[in-house]
Order: structure tokens, then C-alpha cells, then sequence
């Protein structure tokens, strides 16, 4: 998975927050955030997953809305074999 935005950087509030329980996280600044790759692998019952460890907002090379405001986008692909 990703990369995407890690929990150490996506700051949501407690409306977001609730929807994913057992993920909530912390920012490097305190906040509130989501682990969402842990949520993803969660929903996927013990699939076996990869994760880049990248994040979108403080890794740079990336495109990050949240940063810079840009419109460009990333794409995703997955399979089971």
C-alpha cells in the first residue's frame, strides 16, 4: 500500500476519526489522526499486504494535496494471485 498519507501526518477530526475505532492515531504534532494502512490491511482479514512507508505529506517526490494544493493525483493497483 501507498504511498499515501501516514498517520503521522493526517490530522482529522473526531467525526473521521470515530468511523475508523480501532486506528485512531496520533500526529507527530499531537493531533488526531487515522493509520489508515492499518485499517486497509485490517479490512483485507489477514490478506498478505505490502506497505511503501512512504507519506505523501512530509516525503517528498510525491503529489500531496494537503502541501501544496496540487490537482495531480496518484494511482493504485491491486491483485490476488
Amino acid at each position: 500500500m501507498g504511498p499515501g498519507i501516514a498517520p503521522c501526518c493526517f490530522e482529522v477530526g473526531m467525526e473521521v476519526a470515530e468511523r475508523f475505532d480501532d486506528h485512531i492515531s496520533s500526529t507527530t504534532w499531537g493531533s488526531t489522526s487515522v493509520d489508515l494502512p492499518a485499517s486497509l490491511s485490517a479490512e483485507l482479514h489477514g490478506l498478505d499486504t505490502w506497505e511503501s512507508g512512504a507519506c505523501t505529506h512530509h516525503d517528498r517526490g510525491w503529489f500531496s494535496h494537503r502541501v501544496d494544493g496540487t490537482m495531480q493525483r496518484l494511482a493504485a493497483v491491486g491483485w490476488l494471485s
